[in-house]
């Protein structure tokens, strides 16, 4: 159904609103006849480009005009015009390619993601934060915004000292357990000074597999337990983020975030903050 605007005559030029029915049938895949419900009827040949159609029906004492657009949609006719696909050669040139080269309505947007966030588009609302608050040109802000970032990186040394002994730890328990389960010197220093359980005959070490068959009888417990105690962690890691809690990763960003913002309590909390969680630890 289309709703058509009608101007009458006696009421002063103002716009009435006038309901008409318009009732399409097909008789052919070659014709279409569209039908008004005051009885005007009309055909249209499918094979011919047709970019408007008018129907104009007289009433009592107004007069109706209902223009109707169609738009040829067909694969065959873009062929056939040679119109380029795809952008065009000055649209790429003026892509932004650097986040100080986009407007603020699509910056805002980028910085609103989470996930992940999108660091370099933080940084930059930021500096055109001081800018707008200290009424200042763009390097003085980008001076500015030098001194939030080095108050938000003081502590990290500290702070990830934990991550660095978990990532020492890691690597040096997972290249040393090869000697340990494989190399038949390094077994048994270790069996001789922690173990201390009976060696095999000589012809039952002959090969590596041999010696970790040997070495398996005190690798596996605690292999397994730590394996076990570290696959416990992650499952209750994931129940503190079920409830809503911070784990230590979290906690030390907000924490830093809080304190940033109370030094430079002039500029917007919730841009700080932003740019400050975006913010790795290192």
């Amino acid at each position: 159904m289309l709703q058509v605007l009608k101007k009458s005559a006696g009421s002063n030029g103002l716009m009435k609103k006038c309901t008409s029915r318009v009732y399409v049938k097909c008789f052919s895949p070659a014709a279409t006849t569209l039908s008004i419900n005051n009885g005007i009827g009309f055909g249209i040949n499918n094979n011919v480009d047709v970019n408007s159609i008018d129907i104009n029906s007289k009433t009592n004492n107004s007069k109706t005009n209902l223009s109707l657009q169609r738009n040829t949609f067909s694969s065959q006719a873009t062929q056939a015009s040679g119109e380029q696909r795809g952008p065009s050669l000055d649209l790429a040139k003026k892509m932004k390619t650097k986040y100080e080269e986009m407007d603020n309505a699509h910056l805002v947007i980028m910085a609103n993601m989470d996930s992940p966030p999108i660091k370099g588009a933080r940084e930059e609302v930021l500096k055109r934060h001081i800018m707008s608050i200290d009424e200042v040109d763009y390097e003085t802000a980008c001076n500015t915004f030098k001194k939030i970032e080095a108050r938000n990186k003081e502590y990290s040394s500290i702070v990830t000292m934990p991550y660095k002994i978990g990532i020492f730890m890691g690597v040096t328990g997972g290249f040393a357990s090869f000697p340990l389960c494989f190399d038949l010197n390094t077994a048994r220093w270790f069996n001789e000074h922690f173990v201390t359980t009976d060696v095999p005959e000589v012809h039952d070490l002959e090969t590596v597999l041999e010696v970790g068959s040997w070495t398996w009888n005190w690798m596996e417990p605690p292999l397994g337990q730590i394996s076990f105690f570290l696959l416990c962690l992650q499952f209750s890691r994931a129940q503190i983020q079920n409830l809503g809690l911070r784990p230590y990763t979290e906690m030390i960003k907000s924490k830093r975030a809080q304190r940033v913002c109370s030094e430079f309590a002039m500029y917007d909390e919730e841009i700080i903050t932003a740019y400050s969680l975006s913010d790795g630890l290192k």
